[in-house]
This record gives C-alpha cells, structure tokens and sequence, in this order.
C-alpha cells in the first residue's frame, strides 16, 4: 500500500513538473505579426531552445542544438542542415508575389498577414526542428518526403497543442481549411498512388505555393481533425526510438 501511495505521488509529481516546464516557456509570443528581425529573434529562440531541451532531456547523448535565424527568403522558412538552424522570414520583406499569394487566399489584408504569422512565424518552426531532429540520426531521404512532413506536422502540432496553443491552432486550422476550399487538387487525375507523386515531384512542388501547400495545409488539417494530441516530451520519447530503429535498419542495410 506504501509503495502503491508513492509511486501515486511520484506520478503526480512528475506531472507536475512537467506541467511546470511546458507552461514556463514563455510561449505567449509568436503566432503573429513581426515588424522587425529582433523582435522575432527575441521571441523564437527560447521555443527553440525548449525544443532542444526537451530532445536533449530524452537523448543527452545526441547533444541536439538547432539555432534560429530571421533572415527573409523565398522560402518563407526551413531548416538549414549545414548551419543547423531553423531560419524565418517577415511578412513585409516578403517578395510581392508572396504577398500576393497570401492575399489571392485570403479575405482581406490583414487576414493576409495573419495567415503568413500564424504558420511561418509560428507553427512551421516547431515543424522545421522536426526536419533537425531527422537530420541529427542522418535520415532525411528525398525519395520519401512525404512521409517525414507528415511526421514532422505531427511534432508540430502536439508540440504547440502541449504548450497551450490551442486558439493558435484553430486559427491555423481555419485558414488551412479556407485555403483547401479555393485551390484545386494538383495531382493529375488518374494518379494511382498519391504519396508516391508527391515524393516524385517534390523538388518541383517546392516553388509552386499553391500546389506544395496544398500537401502542406491537407497534412494539417487531417492531424488537426484526426489525430489525438499527446504530450510532445512522450511524442518525442516514442519518436526518438522509432528514428533510432531506422538509423540501426539503415547502418545494416549497408552492411548487405
């Protein structure tokens, strides 16, 4: 009965601490609108650096350190695997095109700038430390890009959902739901396997907004509405292993 009574306090108190941790991390900030690179510099390094934490209290050993950067591209936000950074770009610095494309699915322009904010600086950073976490065991594969942007969507959401992004969520949820209702499908008519013309495709879809979000916005909404959310330290525990699985698949499969 002891033993059954501290193990019970022993749960709670991890729970606790958990809780603790993920609520500490200053994350009233991001999802919105940045006016300079500071700004958005300030905000988004401590998210990062909880990200490492978190991977770092699970594998200290892999000694996970993925750095962030404001700096505006085409892109609009990636992961960059020789400086190990996440980088991010501000609206207003956007090419015209860019805001175009935010404005052509968008209610007005204020509605425009928010749908920018709330995924790239927001969501999608937490998105791009799921490709570093990829590229830390050594197994991005371009041949299968579909799969790992829906692994690292996953992370994503359950990451934000655990540190009480929930309103934030739903507003990403109601712009990817307006965006998928104006454009249509890009995969031909016909296409057997989907997935498969994804990955075939996928240095190609990179420069088309319309057709890449697509895939995108369609991968966020059926985790928004079918997936269950789980505690990103668990997710990520589960995770590590499986990345960890492949890694050892992939050194033996060399070895043949």
């Amino acid at each position: 009965m002891k033993v059954a009574i501290l193990f019970s306090l022993f749960s709670v108190t991890c729970f606790l601490n958990s809780t603790a941790q993920i609520g500490s991390t200053g994350q009233e900030v991001l999802f919105k609108l940045y006016g300079d690179s500071a700004s958005l510099a300030r905000d988004g390094a401590p998210m990062v650096a909880d990200f490492n934490n978190r991977v770092n209290r699970i594998r200290p050993e892999l000694a996970f350190d993925v750095g962030f950067l404001v700096y505006t591209t085409p892109a609009m936000v990636y992961y960059a695997p020789k400086s190990k950074k996440v980088v991010t770009s501000l609206y207003h610095q956007l090419p015209e095109e860019h805001k175009t494309f935010f404005n052509s699915y968008s209610d007005n322009e204020e509605d425009a700038k928010q749908f920018f904010a709330v995924f790239f600086n927001g969501f999608y950073i937490a998105h791009e430390l799921g490709h570093g976490l990829v590229a830390a065991y050594g197994l991005s594969d371009m041949k299968a890009m579909y799969y790992e942007e829906f692994e690292v969507n996953l992370i994503a959401m359950n990451y934000w959902s655990s540190v009480g992004k929930t309103a934030e969520l739903e507003k990403c949820y109601q712009f990817a739901k307006a965006f998928l209702a104006k454009v249509p499908d890009p995969v031909p008519n016909g296409t057997e396997n989907r997935i498969a013309w994804f990955n075939e495709n996928y240095w190609e879809l990179g420069p088309l907004p319309e057709k890449y979000g697509y895939f995108q916005f369609s991968q966020f909404v059926d985790i928004y509405e079918n997936h269950d959310r789980v505690n990103i330290d668990q997710y990520l525990e589960i995770y590590i292993r499986q990345l960890e699985d492949r890694a050892k698949q992939k050194i033996n499969a060399s070895m043949e």
